[in-house]
């Protein structure tokens, strides 16, 4: 899990949404000024590189197209009671509900802006149906992206679990603690770090030999079909070698 640095306010992501109100403005008011016209790429853009590319839930390694999903913090649809559960700071300072934002009254910027558009309310993640954006679907969650200490918070072990004992609830509400397939993912990496000195080393054989050892425990339900042939899960698992430098480091602070 890693830590989300939002930019200060005014930024170059806070512009974007300033431009298109700007566009929606038509001297009197603000008209059709909601997240079905917003600008979606050029914010995913600032998004995925605030995030290093990652996605702010699974460490997915994420890419600028459709397989890439903007994340609301607070939902899009949530209503105002729902809305005001989010009491950090980040959200708070900059992000109104979009019912109570008030279109007849242009924006003086630094402005506090409708929260289905507003840049410090999104996020970059993953598409995956079964975990993450679409698992979590309009649930609450805690905002432990934006907690300065949440590398130390939420921890990944040997097995590929991943707990803390402040988010435990969360990660559970975003799927990735129960989801078997992430977990399977995690567990390789952290028995290839314990060999490999990069991730660069890594071939499809040392996945494979892996994937045969972790196959035979009856806590992964994994089989070998699943990363032999076509399609294989290895090309998905790549996407996750974040955590073989997590694990590295963490079998390098042992020693």
């Amino acid at each position: 899990m890693q830590y989300i640095n939002k930019l200060p306010n005014p930024s170059p992501s806070t512009a974007i949404v300033d431009n298109f109100l700007n566009q929606c403005w038509d001297g009197a008011e603000y008209i059709g000024a909601t997240y079905d016209s917003f600008p979606k790429p050029p914010i995913r853009q600032i998004l995925l590189h605030e995030q290093n590319y990652l996605c702010c839930y699974c460490m997915k390694q994420l890419t600028n197209d459709h397989t890439t999903s903007l994340e609301h913090i607070a939902p899009h649809h949530c209503s105002t009671v729902e809305f005001n559960k989010y009491t950090q700071p980040v959200i708070v300072q900059n992000v109104v509900h979009r019912s109570l934002f008030n279109r007849g009254v242009i924006l003086v910027i630094p402005g506090i802006y409708p929260h289905d558009i507003a840049y410090h309310n999104l996020l970059a993640s993953c598409n995956s149906k079964s975990h993450c954006n679409h698992h979590r679907d309009n649930n609450f969650i805690n905002c432990f992206f934006y907690d300065h200490q949440i590398t130390h918070k939420v921890l990944y072990d040997s097995e590929g679990n991943v707990f803390s004992s402040e988010y435990i609830e969360d990660l559970e509400t975003i799927g990735i603690s129960i989801n078997q397939l992430l977990i399977v993912f995690r567990k390789i990496w952290y028995e290839l770090a314990k060999t490999k000195e990069s991730v660069g080393d890594v071939l499809e054989d040392d996945i494979l030999e892996v994937v045969a050892e972790i196959t035979i425990s009856d806590k992964f339900p994994v089989t070998i079909n699943d990363f032999w042939g076509s399609p294989s899960k290895i090309s998905e698992l790549m996407k996750y070698k974040w955590f073989f430098e997590y694990y590295k480091n963490q079998l390098n602070n042992k020693n």
